[in-house]
C-alpha cells in the first residue's frame, strides 16, 4: 500500500508500530508492515521518528513537488546489490553500440503501446474513428524509423529522438481529440502544465517514477546512470530511459478518468504559469493509476501484478547487463483499462 500525504499542514507521526496521519480534527493509522511506500507532498511535517520506523520497516518515504514531480527520497542504505553491477552498468553505456540497442527498444516498444492504444480506441469509438487510425499509422512509422538506426549512441541519439518525439506529438494529438471538448489540448505541455489533462498525466508520471527508481535501485542499478539521457546533470538518467515502456500504464486510466467524465474542471486551480491539482484530482488519480498498476497480467507465462512487472524487468535488465546480453527485455502487456482500487491517498 502506499500512502499519499499531500494536504498542506498534515501532520505524519509514529505511534506505536504505526504512521500516524492527522489534519486538524481527522486522524488515522497506518501499519507499517503494510505501507510500502509514503508519499509527501510540500507543507506536511513529519517526525524523525517517522524515518526511523520506516527504515526499519523496508518503506521509502518520497517527497515530490507540488505537480507530482518526484524531488527527493528516502530510503534504507542497504538497497541494492554489489558494486559489480554498476561496473557492468558503466561499461554498458561506454560501449554505445550495446546501450543503442537497449534504449531503442524501449523506444519501440513505447510507440507500439502508444499505437496499440490508439487502435483500442478506434476500435472502441462511436462514429468515426479514423483519426485515431491515421494516428497510429504515423506512429507505426516512427517505430520503424527507430528500429532502422544504426550506430553508436552519438551518431543515433538525435534521430532516435526526434523520431520518437514525433510518435508521441502523433499520439497526443489523436488522444486529444478523444477527450471532452473542455479537456481536448494543443500540446503535450510538462513543467508547468497549460491543461488539467496534462496536469493530471505529469501527476501520475510522477507516480511512476517513483516506482521505476526504487525497481531500479532494487535490483542494484544506479538510477543516475543513464544510456540516451547521459547529459543531465543530478538527473536519474536511467530512470528517464526506463520508463518510456511502461508510460502506457499512467496514459490508460488517465485516459479514462477524462473520457468517463470522472473528474472535474473545477478540480484544477491556476498556479504560477500553468494549472495545480486540487486535493480531491490527487486522490483520484492516486487510486487510479494505482489500481491499474495492481492489476494482473500475464508475464512470462504467469500472472503477476503491473507494478511487479516493473520489479521483474529491471531485475532482468540487471542480469542482462552483467552477463553481456544486452537486448531488449521484452515487450510490456497491457491489457483493458481497469481502475480498482489499490492503495490509500491518504490526506
Amino acid at each position: 500500500m502506499e500512502l499519499h500525504v499531500t494536504t498542506q499542514g498534515t501532520q505524519l507521526r509514529k505511534r506505536g508500530e504505526c504512521f500516524q496521519v492527522s489534519c486538524g480534527s481527522d486522524r488515522s493509522e497506518w501499519s507499517a508492515r503494510k505501507v510500502k511506500r509514503i508519499i509527501v507532498a510540500p507543507h506536511v511535517f513529519l517526525t524523525s521518528d517517522v524515518v526511523e520506523l520506516a527504515i526499519e520497516n523496508n518503506v521509502d518515504i518520497v517527497f515530490i513537488r507540488w505537480n507530482g514531480e518526484p524531488l527527493a527520497r528516502l530510503w534504507h542504505p542497504g538497497h541494492g546489490s554489489t558494486a559489480a553491477i554498476r561496473r557492468a552498468q558503466l561499461l554498458v553505456a561506454a560501449e554505445t553500440v550495446e546501450a543503442v540497442s537497449l534504449v531503442k527498444s524501449w523506444a519501440i516498444e513505447k510507440l507500439g503501446n502508444q499505437e496499440a492504444f490508439l487502435r483500442e480506441l478506434a476500435r472502441n469509438k462511436r462514429g468515426d474513428g479514423r483519426f485515431l487510425v491515421d494516428g497510429a499509422d504515423g506512429i507505426r512509422e516512427s517505430g520503424k524509423r527507430v528500429e532502422e538506426l544504426l550506430g553508436e549512441m552519438e551518431e543515433v541519439r538525435p534521430a532516435l529522438m526526434g523520431h520518437e518525439g514525433q510518435g508521441s506529438k502523433l499520439y497526443f494529438k489523436a488522444l486529444s481529440a478523444t477527450l471532452p471538448r473542455e479537456f481536448q489540448f494543443q500540446e503535450r505541455s510538462r513543467r508547468p502544465a497549460r491543461d488539467p489533462f496534462n496536469a493530471a498525466l505529469n501527476y501520475g508520471y510522477g507516480m511512476l517514477y517513483s516506482r521505476i527508481e526504487r525497481s531500479l535501485i532494487l535490483a542494484g542499478l544506479d538510477p543516475y546512470l543513464g544510456f540516451l539521457h547521459v547529459d543531465r546533470y543530478n538527473k536519474p538518467s536511467l530512470v528517464f530511459d526506463f520508463i518510456e515502456p511502461f508510460r502506457i500504464w499512467v496514459d490508460r486510466p488517465i485516459t479514462r478518468l477524462f473520457t468517463t467524465r470522472k473528474i472535474a474542471k473545477k478540480e484544477f486551480t491556476s498556479s504560477t504559469g500553468g494549472l495545480a491539482l486540487e486535493k480531491t484530482a490527487k486522490q483520484k488519480i492516486v487510486e487510479s493509476v494505482n489500481g491499474f498498476l495492481e492489476d494482473s497480467i500475464s508475464h512470462e507465462g504467469r500472472k503477476r501484478k503491473r507494478g511487479n512487472v516493473i520489479q521483474a524487468r529491471a531485475h532482468a535488465l540487471a542480469m542482462q547487463i552483467m552477463k553481456g546480453e544486452v537486448c531488449s527485455s521484452g515487450p510490456s502487456t497491457t491489457s483493458p483499462i481497469t481502475t480498482v482500487a489499490a492503495s490509500s491517498p491518504g490526506f
